[in-house]
C-alpha cells in the first residue's frame, strides 16, 4: 500500500492534480468483475458528475 501524500504525488506528477480534484482509489466491498457494457457512474450528494461506459 501506499500513502496519500506518495499518490497524490505520483498523480500530480503525470496529470497535474487541481483543487477540487477527486482520487478515487481500491473498490468497495461487495464489488465484482466489470463487464463490458457496465455503467460506471461518480455521484456526490445525488448529484452525478461523470459516467462511463466499459
Amino acid at each position: 500500500m501506499y500513502s496519500l501524500e506518495y499518490l497524490v504525488d505520483y498523480l500530480d506528477d503525470l496529470y497535474g492534480v487541481q483543487a477540487g480534484d477527486l482520487v478515487m482509489t481500491g473498490t468497495p466491498k461487495g464489488v465484482g468483475k466489470l463487464n463490458t457494457g457496465d455503467r460506471l457512474s461518480i455521484s456526490i450528494d445525488d448529484d452525478v458528475y461523470q459516467v462511463n461506459v466499459l
